[in-house]
């Protein structure tokens, strides 16, 4: 009996280290993956009682001699919808509405992106504290029996932001992508 206990203890270790260090997420359900080329850990993951929303928050260390502690907070918020979401709506509701994300005042405009199934804002916020790159995301599709937006929030401390740090946030951020299922033809 201590045999399986201890077995037991051994496996739950190995699991929650799995779980608590990843190189990528693959969700089905919301229909995105998250492959950056650094390890994380999930801090928090939630998902609404009638599934319709998830929030994973993430925390990175930057890949620097310097920087020995975890540096880099990032949310990843996914809403499931059965129409599709206007981008200037989602952007409003998520600023303005969206208290837990506590995004400071907006430097600059927005950069705007269109693709064939998805669209995509970015805005930059920063306060005393924090510098935020934020994407905003929002399925297209017409064919999809699903829409999604998403909401992509990559937090640094302004102590360790610049040039080359707003570069390698843009390149995890290019990590994220909205995954098109397949509708099949009748």
């Amino acid at each position: 009996m201590k045999k399986y206990i201890i077995l037991l203890v051994i496996i739950l270790f190995i699991q929650c280290i799995t779980f608590a260090q990843s190189r990528s997420i693959l969700n089905n359900e919301y229909q995105f993956t998250f492959e950056p080329n650094y390890e994380f850990r999930i801090t928090e993951l939630i998902e609404s009682s009638n599934r319709i929303s998830i929030v994973y928050k993430i925390s990175m260390k930057i890949l620097d001699a310097t920087i020995g502690i975890d540096s880099l907070y990032i949310s990843i918020l996914a809403f499931k919808w059965e129409e599709i979401k206007k981008l200037s709506d989602f952007v409003y509701n998520m600023e303005k509405e969206l208290t837990f994300l506590n995004l400071p005042d907006r430097i600059g405009d927005y950069e705007e992106y269109d693709s064939l199934y998805y669209d995509t804002k970015i805005g930059r916020y920063k306060d005393d504290e924090f510098y935020h790159l934020v994407y905003y995301f929002r399925t297209k599709d017409e064919k999809q029996i699903y829409h999604f937006t998403y909401l992509i929030d990559l937090k640094i401390l302004n102590s360790l932001f610049s040039e080359s740090t707003e570069s390698m946030l843009k390149n995890i951020a290019n990590c994220f992508l909205p995954v098109r299922k397949l509708v099949p033809e009748n």
